[in-house]
């Protein structure tokens, strides 16, 4: 058995592994886990095996598990949004009266008020779980509904469409950013993927802020110009900074759906659009002051500035300075 314990008060990146081949250890792991319920499992010990994988950040944690016999027990996902992913097995939950069977391959949500139990059989299945007041606070602000009446009403995705877009966003986070310790160690990347992750959940899932995944509503009227001039300055004087759309919008004193339209409007883009542009001016700023000899990097200074893939980055940056960053890394 091997074992790798993140410590209790972190609040830095947190990689840790679980594994066994006996199943009462793993039996025991589960229980702290569905604490204060008991996990029942069954089926043949031989050739067990029990393994658990998970990174944890600020705003969403990815995990998988894999468990090679059978078993059941509770947990209460109270405070927390969780998309799974069925990799082999079988996997259902009951709610209310209510069973959902997973398929393999298909993607599930859920978001239940009060406990819910599961029942697996040889399963593998990968896990993304976000903070339920994180989810809540994106659907007030780019839907302007009330956080407090965010509901998920169905576990399955709107469409195949849909899922398959979820499915590869987790992918690359999975490839891409976690395994990219500049990606990982920045504040705002963190930020952003985890923004990036919870409007895509929304997108993906239906729920009470976005009917028929139609997309997100404007808020009709004009906003002062002095309104919008306080959210540039506020932009660009925090660039740095893990700032969120509701912070923009409170700094100009206007609600985040007004401050939308008021972008559009005005400049034909938006908030985070506009900060994603000043983001790059700053990061072309610092590659022609960069010196490689002093080990500046392309990719600690696309992490600096919040871009986490820098194969991203560079195309991003090709098209709004007609060079590589490297070339002007070398220049």
């Amino acid at each position: 058995m091997t074992e790798s314990v993140p410590p209790a008060e972190s609040t830095a990146p947190t990689r840790f592994t679980y594994s066994t081949d006996d199943p009462a250890a793993a039996r025991e792991y589960i229980g702290k886990l569905a604490a204060p319920n008991v996990p029942t499992v069954f089926g043949s010990p031989e050739q067990f095996r029990f393994r658990v994988t998970s990174v944890r950040l600020d705003r969403f944690r990815i995990q998988s598990f894999e468990h090679s016999m059978a078993g059941r027990t509770t947990v209460d996902p109270e405070g927390a949004v969780t998309v799974g992913h069925l990799l082999g097995g079988s996997l259902e939950f009951v709610h209310g009266g209510h069973t959902v069977r997973v398929n393999r391959g298909e993607s599930h949500l859920y978001q239940a008020h009060g406990p819910v139990e599961v029942r697996w059989s040889d399963v593998r299945i990968g896990v993304v779980r976000l903070a339920l007041s994180e989810v809540e606070e994106l659907a007030a602000e780019v839907c302007g509904v009330d956080a407090a009446e965010l509901r998920f009403t169905d576990a399955k995705p709107r469409s195949p469409e849909a899922e398959r877009y979820w499915q590869s966003l987790v992918r690359m986070v999975n490839r891409e950013i976690l395994p990219n310790e500049f990606a990982t160690g920045s504040e705002i990347i963190q930020e952003s993927m985890g923004r990036m992750l919870g409007v895509a959940l929304l997108q993906t899932f239906p729920n009470t802020a976005i009917a028929g995944g139609s997309g997100l509503t404007r808020a009709s009227g004009r906003i002062p110009p002095a309104a919008l001039r306080r959210a540039v300055e506020y932009i660009q004087e925090n660039a740095a900074e893990a700032i969120s759309m509701a912070d923009i919008a409170k700094v100009a004193r206007v609600t985040p759906r007004s401050l939308q339209h008021g972008f559009r409007r005005t400049w034909d883009t938006t908030p985070t659009s506009y900060l994603r542009q000043v983001r790059l001016e700053r990061a072309h700023r610092d590659l022609q002051a960069a010196d490689p000899s002093r080990g500046d990097t392309v990719a600690a200074v696309a992490s600096r500035w919040g871009f986490g893939n820098v194969g991203r980055f560079a195309a991003r940056y090709r098209e709004a300075y007609g060079r590589t960053p490297h070339e002007v890394l070398r220049s």
